[in-house]
């Protein structure tokens, strides 16, 4: 008979990192299989964001001191290569997800999480910017658009994007000279 696992015993690195990338797996596959429908899309979120909870404080090499007895070895560079990695493609699939829900502010809050880690993530930058359009600020879609651009100039996302941008500028400014031209006739 085999001696049980003790499932109090708290999770090696190794497995932390193995759970972080079993879940990203899961939600990768709700994602694939989802199309519109908002409750897999939600799941797959779900799963990412449980990820991220396994991905992130791997590295407590600070904390040493604050846990005598307790010696964990910092993480070589290539693991936290790997966890950095994990946790940036999370973030951007979840934005993502919250595309295909028209969660605008929650693909913002996604995408600058990403962007704070790889400020030249053309994904992160290309989402944030359709978010932005979504909410009508388009001085910052068009930066983030044409950021995303840059990075990547043959993307036809990026461009479909820039083309109803620049319709959607067209049409503020015809507004903008009705508005004004109205104002004028009445003095």
């Amino acid at each position: 008979m085999m001696a049980q696992q003790d499932k109090t015993a708290p999770l090696s690195v190794s497995e932390k990192i193995a759970k972080g990338k079993e879940l990203k797996e899961l939600g990768n596959a709700e994602y694939k299989s989802a199309g519109t429908d908002s409750k897999k899309l939600t799941l797959a979120i779900r799963h990412y964001y449980n990820a991220i909870a396994y991905f992130s404080g791997l590295d407590n090499a600070q904390f040493q001191a604050l846990m005598p007895g307790q010696k964990t070895p910092p993480l070589s560079d290539a693991v936290k290569a790997d966890v950095e990695k994990n946790i940036i493609a999370c973030y951007n699939n979840m934005a993502a997800c919250q595309v295909k829900l028209e969660r605008w502010e929650r693909v913002i809050v996604n995408s600058d999480q990403v962007l704070k880690k790889a400020p030249s993530n053309a994904k992160a930058l290309f989402r944030r910017g359709q978010a932005h359009l979504a909410l009508n600020d388009l001085t910052k879609a068009e930066n983030d658009l044409q950021k995303a651009a840059e990075l990547e100039p043959t993307d036809s996302g990026i461009k479909l994007e820039l083309a109803k941008l620049k319709k959607r500028n067209q049409e503020y400014e015809l507004k903008q000279k009705k508005e004004w031209a109205g104002m004028f006739d009445r003095m």
